[in-house]
């Protein structure tokens, strides 16, 4: 229940840094107004007077990509896969070697 709260929060203040609302201006949603006045509260956003729309703060900012991080962490530990011989511990590091390996060059 906690992380789909979260989640919803994380996606508005996405919705925030990319169109500077939580959702548009004529949304009348009472979920909107929720999670509009619940980042206030929290320090996440704020209004711009000279930009005419809301920012995040600092604290946004750190909040979005504390969570990318986590969720980045928890789909590495879960992409070990099991096939009948038992876990493949290998293939996670194989996807972290291929993640730093830089692409070959195109020839002509």
């Amino acid at each position: 229940m906690i992380d789909a709260q979260e989640d919803r929060l994380i996606e508005a203040l996405t919705k925030v840094d990319a169109h500077g609302d939580v959702a548009r201006a004529h949304a009348q949603d009472p979920m909107t107004a929720v999670l509009r006045q619940k980042a206030i509260q929290a320090d996440l956003m704020r209004w711009d007077d000279s930009r005419g729309h809301y920012v995040l703060t600092g604290t946004g900012r750190n909040r979005i990509s504390a969570r990318r991080r986590a969720l980045a962490s928890s789909s590495a530990s879960r992409s070990v896969t099991t096939d009948s011989t038992g876990p493949r511990t290998g293939q996670l590091i194989e996807e972290q070697e291929w993640r730093h390996r830089r692409p070959a060059p195109i020839s002509d």
